[in-house]
């Protein structure tokens, strides 16, 4: 009897393990967490259509606040706009941003993540393949949105001459743009302020190369962690602007045209760093001309030798806001979008972003053969792996209740006021007025326009949003 029992007990766990064995079969392979992930990628690439494959390299965004730009939403209040999804998503959707947290007009942290659970729950279960979106955001200084922890602007980090300061910085950032529900962000800027004249001088950490691919790559290890994958915890960091270089006058999208060996040993380097001694996962080309008077998203040069062949890039490229569509429309290399949208696809930009505006054009350019399927699904292996490797396959969905916990902590908040005092530069004191002697002091007048309003930086939640003329980033 008792050898029965053992042998009926053994039958039962034979069976058990033969079921579970069976339902990991029967699932496939792309939605295996066991599987490499070269193997998942290859297995969902297959199971593609052209059309679902293009959409992977599309983004999308909610309420816009360019001029020219959708006027049609995915999310409206709390609940999702079914005819807009229909319409745009139906194939799936690479990338997301949500822009009225970026001007700051609307949204906090709760209702962020509620937002993102709302589209992704659509696209998960109302398209084919349930491949899940990727959702990007800004954190040059903080996480991009209402509620989170505002750090001092890029041109006070580099006062800090602080590497490790800074990646503790960042992976403070990282924590609350993962709760938050991102798992990209545009973030950190390599570019050099060689110019005060220029707009953007306060997104840079200095005009050194050399400091400025420290404190870069020590954000990036804060971003996105030192492992190959990410964990929880961490975001992938995407290296910008490949490369502005030093624009004419000071003049923002103004061609930058060195030579090689200035654009190398210089403007160059810090991204060559990110690359080799970070692992950036993403590389975002600027909207200038640069070396031999080619845009960088028309530039095969800096984008497949340079970046890909020279320094071993193996991440994806993401276009900065329009910047596929000017190459019609502000520099004239394309005849179209349609056009632009090839040239740029040819020349290494993986994804377009903010809109469906150039890359639509993929899918007959491929079906009329101006585009091999082949290359196109190099360049969707490669968003592919990246939503592969951030573990959106097994955990799309954000936990808001760590959205509510883990944004703006009293730790955070302590970590951002140590950042502002190391970042604090006493250019002269004159009668050694400070420090200020409290006890002395019976009234202090703060005068000026900005006395009473806090100036928390451009690319910030509830915070202006820099606009340099027509363009974003």
């Amino acid at each position: 009897m008792k050898h029965s029992r053992i042998l009926a007990f053994s039958l039962v766990l034979t069976l058990a393990n033969f079921d579970a064995f069976s339902q990991q079969m029967a699932k496939p392979v792309y939605m295996n967490s066991d599987a490499p992930i070269a193997d998942r990628v290859k297995d969902v690439l297959n199971r593609m259509t052209v059309e679902e494959k293009v959409a992977q390299l599309e983004s999308f965004t909610n309420k816009p606040v360019v001029p020219g730009m959708h006027l049609e939403t995915a999310v409206e209040g709390d609940h999702q706009n079914d005819s807009v999804l229909k319409k745009y998503f139906a194939n799936g959707m690479g990338t997301y941003a949500f822009m009225d947290e970026f001007s700051g007009m609307s949204g906090d942290v709760l209702s962020g993540a509620e937002h993102r659970n709302l589209l992704q729950s659509w696209v998960i279960k109302n398209t084919r393949l349930g491949i899940p979106i990727m959702f990007h955001g800004e954190a040059l200084h903080g996480a991009m949105v209402k509620g989170a922890t505002s750090f001092p602007e890029a041109v006070a980090l580099g006062s800090t001459w602080d590497p490790t300061l800074l990646q503790q910085m960042f992976s403070a950032v990282a924590l609350e743009e993962r709760a938050l529900g991102n798992t990209l962000v545009l973030a950190p800027v390599f570019d050099l302020s060689r110019d005060p004249r220029y707009g953007r001088v306060e997104e840079m950490y200095s005009e050194d190369p050399y400091l400025v691919s420290q404190l870069g790559v020590a954000a990036v290890l804060g971003l996105q962690g030192n492992g190959d994958t990410l964990d929880e915890n961490h975001v992938f960091a995407t290296a910008k602007h490949f490369v502005h270089g030093q624009p004419e006058n000071g003049t923002n999208g103004g061609p930058s045209d060195y030579s090689e060996h200035t654009m190398r040993s210089i403007f160059l380097y810090p991204f060559e760093r990110a690359v080799k001694n970070a692992h950036i996962e993403a590389v975002m080309p600027s909207y200038n001309e640069t070396l031999g008077g080619l845009p960088s998203s028309a530039n095969p040069w800096l984008l497949r030798e340079v970046l890909r062949k020279e320094w071993g890039f193996r991440g994806i490229t993401v276009s900065d806001y329009s910047a596929i569509e000017e190459l019609n429309t502000v520099q004239g290399m394309a005849a179209d979008k349609a056009a632009a949208g090839v040239l740029a696809f040819r020349s290494g930009v993986d994804m377009e972003l903010p809109e469906p505006s150039t890359y639509p054009s993929l899918v007959d350019a491929v079906k009329n053969g101006k585009i091999s399927e082949a290359d196109l699904n190099e360049t969707v292996g490669r968003v592919l792996s990246a939503k592969f490797k951030a573990g959106l396959f097994e955990n799309a969905l954000v936990d808001t209740r760590r959205a509510g916990r883990e944004v703006a902590t009293a730790d955070h908040i302590r970590l951002a006021r140590k950042v502002a005092d190391e970042a604090i530069v006493l250019l002269k004191n004159e009668g050694h007025l400070l420090p200020l002697n409290p006890s002395s002091i019976k009234t202090l007048a703060v005068i000026g326009p900005n006395a009473d309003k806090e100036r928390l930086g451009g690319l910030l939640g509830a915070a202006r949003v820099l606009c340099h003329g027509p363009r974003w980033h």
